[in-house]
């Protein structure tokens, strides 16, 4: 079953762009900084975007030197090292609720390809 993978940039997640959810196969690869992890995506393509646009952007803003355990932690929820009973609906960064697949995660902002 495949997992679909939620990300809120706490501002509601009640307007474009403030929450997003990907099928697991929509990713495409990550890149790293000192304190941010970029997430690549399929564009979701809303109502603003045209068939041209190809990638959105999930940077998440993470405690320096996590880097490797939040894509450890981002990996394990993707393939559902959690056991087969896990729900397809994956919370990945909830920065409304505060709920994040690791603790290395303090915000979230997402960038729509446009």
């Amino acid at each position: 079953m495949e997992k679909y993978l939620y990300f809120a940039q706490g501002d509601g997640a009640n307007a474009t762009s403030e929450a997003v959810m990907y099928p697991a196969s929509a990713f495409r690869g990550a890149d790293v900084a000192a304190n941010s992890i970029l997430l690549f995506f399929n564009s979701a393509e809303t109502s603003t975007q045209t068939a041209d646009d190809d990638e959105d952007l999930i940077t998440l803003t993470i405690t320096d030197g996590t880097q490797k355990e939040v894509l450890k932690a981002i990996a394990e929820a993707m393939a559902g090292s959690y056991g087969i009973h896990q729900p397809p609906f994956v919370v990945i960064a909830d920065e409304d609720n505060g709920v994040f697949v690791h603790s290395g995660i303090t915000q979230v902002e997402i960038t729509l390809a446009a």
